[in-house]
């Protein structure tokens, strides 16, 4: 707290001084340049110093989807009249009840994650498949399509459906 203080004690000369946001930004690098070439009261070393000799013992950052993973990042998105989501060129399907809302989805590893709000409702593989059904969202949508049809019909006609699906790549 008392390095903040000092900080902004730095800053109150410059009140009214500065006529745009741009030009605080300058005094404040030029302030930020100043403190961390000035030798510290307690560890008697210039923080840049310190900055220079820690980046040496400091490993390289992850990359973006592990990095996406520890902030939890979920993209939001909306299930088309299909039941199927969108993701990088691919289609993946949720449950038909979903269609037309928002849902969010991350991407961890190999796997796509659908959430409605917090709940996960469905988890993807991700493929080079153009279109990606879980069996049970397209039995579904076959279902309302074909009431008429015994369940054992609905079965047969989706898994060679799905068989079908499974061949197009993109």
């Amino acid at each position: 707290m008392e390095s903040a203080n000092r900080f902004i004690n730095r800053i109150i000369p410059y009140n009214g001084e500065f006529k745009d946001e741009e030009e605080l930004i300058t005094i404040i690098n030029r302030l930020s340049n100043d403190v961390n070439n000035e030798i510290n009261q307690t560890t008697k070393v210039k923080p840049i110093m310190l900055l220079r000799k820690e980046k040496e013992h400091l490993s390289p950052l992850p990359n973006k989807d592990i990095i996406e993973s520890y902030l939890n990042y979920m993209k939001p998105t909306t299930v088309h009249n299909d039941s199927m989501i969108n993701y990088k060129g691919k289609k993946y399907s949720v449950p038909h009840k979903f269609i037309n809302k928002t849902l969010k989805i991350r991407k961890f590893e190999n796997k796509l994650y659908i959430y409605n709000n917090t709940d996960l409702i469905r988890i993807h593989k991700l493929t080079e498949r153009i279109i990606n059904y879980n069996e049970d969202d397209y039995k579904n949508i076959i279902n309302e399509k074909l009431a008429y049809k015994s369940d054992d019909d609905i079965t047969k006609f989706a898994t060679e459906n799905l068989k079908l699906l499974d061949n197009l790549k993109g």
